[in-house]
This record gives C-alpha cells, structure tokens and sequence, in this order.
C-alpha cells in the first residue's frame, strides 16, 4: 500500500522540493463603471413613452439598481416610481421591450428593438441624473456594441443592422473601464498592478489601453473579460497568456 500523501503542503511535493510549474496564465479582469440613471427625489417624476398605445397596459417585468424605487408603467403608458430615490438601469418590459439606459447623456431612454422609435424621455434634469453615473454591474454597450453619431450618445440599437462600435474582442470604445483583481503579487509590475503594498488594480479606460496598446479580450464570461492577453514586463513574460500548469512529484511506498 502506497504511504497517505499530505496535501497541506501546497507549494511542495512529496520530496519537499518546490512544485515545479510550466506554461501561462491567463488573467481575467473585471469590467467596471457602465452607464445607468440615477433619480435624485423619492416619488416623483417620471419616464415619458414617446407613443403611449405601445406601452399601455404593459408591466415591467425587471430591472437592476435600487429596489426600493418602486417603477411601474402608469395608465399614460408612462414609468412612474412610487419609492425612493436610486439607480436604476437594464429596464425590461412584458411586451419584450428593453432598456439598458446606458445613453450616458441626452434625455432619451432607448428601447433596443425598435431602431430608435420608441424611447422614454426623462420628465426632468432636475429629478434624473445621467452625466457622470455609473454602476459596475451591467455592461451593455461594451458586450452588446452602440451607435454613436457624433453626439456623445451611446444609442442601443443597430441603424441599418450596423452599429458604429460593435461588441469585439477588445475595447469597442464604450464607457466601461477595467480593472483587474489582484489575485497574486508577481503581477505587481504588470500594466495594472502598481500597489506594490497591497497590489490593487489600476482602472483602465478605452483611450488608456489604446493609448498603451496593452490589452487583447478573447472571450467573456459573466462581466468578465478572460483571457487577456498583455505586454507583461520581461522577467513576467511566461505570465502572459495561455493557461498555467503545474505538476506533483508522487512516489509509492511499497
């Protein structure tokens, strides 16, 4: 019978020899700072339906940000809110509409379907926010694509089945900036990690990393961007990419 192996030791092997690792990492990172709206006053204001008959006698079926807000769709068709202030955003009616509300900036709250026909205006700049809000949880310009005409607007529909920034593998130009969990100190000297005390992430934007030429994305999972690719200083360079490995020293004892 072969001796029990003690598993406690995880950076040793059964000789006591350091484990012995080959191949790449690779890192993920977060996807951060995506637009929504923020309502400033409790109970009042509303969203405004550019053509009521398609949105009266609808429900909202979801939405993200603060459940206390309370929105419903009134008997105008419009989006009334019966609770408190808050964000809110990724807004999705029982007739299959949907609104990210991830504009950015303008009044118009666009539905994703309609090529920009149906969009809720806001009743106020003075009750919703827009400019400068952001949430780290939904990401739809970035992992969807936008239109931007020129306007700052970031429109979330295609025109004509095109989009002008559409979702890639890499930064599209959307809002959403990245950061990448520290998860272990080698990375302290990559592009990202600069806290050599207790190695927190930079947060990076599009012009950062077109500016640096960093950051290749291959893939997205559950708001993350996997398997980033980047230019790693030297000595980190067999972190790059790819994936890491390692291996066990075993020996059986007769």
């Amino acid at each position: 019978m072969p001796n029990l192996i003690n598993y406690t030791e995880e950076d040793i092997d059964v000789f006591y020899n350091p484990l012995q690792y080959s191949g790449k990492v690779a890192a993920s990172m977060k996807l951060v700072q995506s637009h929504a709206l923020v309502k400033v006053i409790s109970s009042t204001g509303k969203l405004i339906a550019s053509d009521p008959s398609q949105t009266i006698g609808t429900s909202i079926v979801s939405y993200r940000g603060t459940q206390t807000m309370n929105p419903y769709v009134d008997s105008n068709g419009d989006i009334s809110f019966s609770g408190s202030s808050g964000i809110i955003y990724d807004l999705k009616l029982s007739n299959g509409m949907h609104f990210p509300m991830a504009e950015g900036t303008g009044d118009r709250l666009y539905d994703t379907s309609t090529q920009g026909s149906f969009y809720f205006s806001i009743s106020s700049p003075m009750i919703f926010i827009r400019d400068n809000i952001y949430q780290d949880e939904y990401h739809y310009n970035i992992n969807n694509g936008f239109n931007d005409l020129g306007d700052g607007i970031k429109r979330p529909y295609p025109i004509n089945g095109q989009y002008t920034n559409p979702a890639c593998n890499g930064h599209n130009g959307a809002e959403t900036k990245v950061t990448m969990p520290a998860f272990r100190p080698e990375l302290e000297k990559s592009a990202f990690h600069y806290n050599q005390n207790d190695y927190s992430s930079t947060v990076l934007s599009y012009d950062d990393l077109i500016a640096n030429n960093y950051y290749i994305f291959l893939d997205n999972n559950n708001g993350c961007k996997d398997n980033l690719i980047t230019l790693l200083p030297i000595d980190l360079s067999n972190l790059a990419s790819g994936q890491k490995t390692f291996r066990r020293q075993f020996k059986t004892f007769r």
